[in-house]
């Protein structure tokens, strides 16, 4: 028999059918967001999620040293292109900090970023022609600072007496990102040889 009101049109057992299908889905949803709120607090999960950051922050911190150690490399290049191009004085003196030092113990100790600039004002005079090779680089970040060892190869020629050379030393470096940019606060070149074109480093190692 049915059953009055609206549902006299459908026999009780269709009707209780499907009240015990709602019941039943309402249950089962219940249920799954139940074990779904205990899995996200569980230790396990909690432990997961931890565990996943982790290693995104790991892989994070390994991709920033690399384009970090490319940005170093970048501005090694930079250096000695603006070298090579007749000692471009005001674009060598942008790539160094407000107070950082170059020195060389042939050319001598320049401290300041203004300093620097004056002595690659003259510096066409001292080398009218140069190569400058940056070798075998090894470059060490930490944060906003990192070091590095250079080796340079540089034939050039003296402007005194237009007499063509052999140089080559080793480069340390300091560098510090400022403002979102890597600049050199300490460049010190130590000297392997300077010798004359014709004679090689093998007869004569320093002039």
């Amino acid at each position: 028999p049915g059953i009055g009101g609206e549902f006299s049109k459908y026999p009780l057992n269709s009707i209780c059918v499907r009240l015990s299908s709602i019941v039943v889905i309402f249950l089962v949803s219940m249920i799954v967001v139940s074990n779904r709120n205990l899995m996200e607090n569980s230790p396990m999960m909690a432990g997961r999620d931890k565990d996943e950051t982790d290693r995104f922050d790991r892989l994070e911190r390994r991709l920033q040293a690399l384009e970090d150690t490319e940005a170093i490399r970048n501005l090694k290049a930079r250096y000695a292109a603006l070298c090579d191009d007749h000692y471009d004085a005001d674009g060598i003196a942008e790539l160094f900090s407000e107070d950082a030092i170059w020195e060389s113990p042939a050319l001598g100790r320049f401290e300041g970023r203004e300093m620097i600039r004056n002595f690659f004002k003259g510096a066409s005079k001292i080398f009218s022609f140069a190569i400058h090779y940056s070798l075998n680089g090894h470059i060490e970040v930490c944060g906003d600072n990192a070091n590095a060892t250079w080796y340079l190869f540089m034939p050039c020629t003296l402007g005194a007496n237009n007499q063509a050379m052999w140089r080559a030393g080793i480069d340390r470096e300091t560098y510090a990102r400022i403002d979102g940019h890597w600049k050199y606060k300490l460049k010190v070149s130590e000297p392997l040889f300077n010798s004359p074109f014709d004679k090689g480093w093998a007869k004569k190692r320093f002039v």
